[in-house]
């Protein structure tokens, strides 16, 4: 939750914000790491992430991959195998501590944010043409994966069933 949330709090103090995601949906953990059986407070969480990348400032990218000289399919199968291990073994139960993990998630995300927009607070804009460069270039990418630009109608077409 940390990348929308982190975009979100950006683009509510205007600042242009492009979520990149290797994925077809931007749900992470929230989609690979809880159990099956917390299908509430999945679709809770994802509905939140939802919210958050549908902001107008913000423009996601599906299916992108930022690689650099590891194997980063290597890398996402240990993290799913490390973060299902954490679930498993240390967050089970009625009151399994997902919903405390993913709220200081948020809280650090967004604390995060307001230090990084208090150092931009002042600062010159990028130029117009510049800017429009940038949102020609997310525009490409879009296109190369086939995202329409429409988050809310691409998370449609893809939600999984729960």
């Amino acid at each position: 939750m940390a990348g929308s949330e982190a975009a979100f709090r950006f683009a509510e103090r205007g600042i242009l914000c492009v979520v990149l995601e290797q994925n077809d949906r931007p749900y992470g953990k929230i989609e690979d790491g809880l159990p099956r059986w917390h299908v509430n407070l999945r679709s809770q969480e994802t509905k939140k992430i939802d919210d958050k990348l549908s902001h107008a400032g913000v423009h996601f990218v599906p299916r992108t991959k930022l690689t650099g000289k590891g194997n980063i399919q290597a890398s996402l199968k240990h993290g799913r195998t490390v973060s299902q291990h954490m679930l498993e073994h240390y967050l089970l139960g009625e009151a399994s501590g997902y919903e405390e993990v993913l709220a200081h998630t948020a809280t650090e995300a967004q604390e995060q944010v307001s230090a990084v927009a208090d150092q931009l607070t002042g600062k010159a804009s990028l130029p117009n043409e510049r800017v429009t460069d940038i949102l020609a270039r997310v525009k490409a990418l879009q296109e190369k994966v086939g995202y329409p630009g429409d988050y809310e109608r691409w998370i449609q077409q893809g939600r999984p069933r729960m």
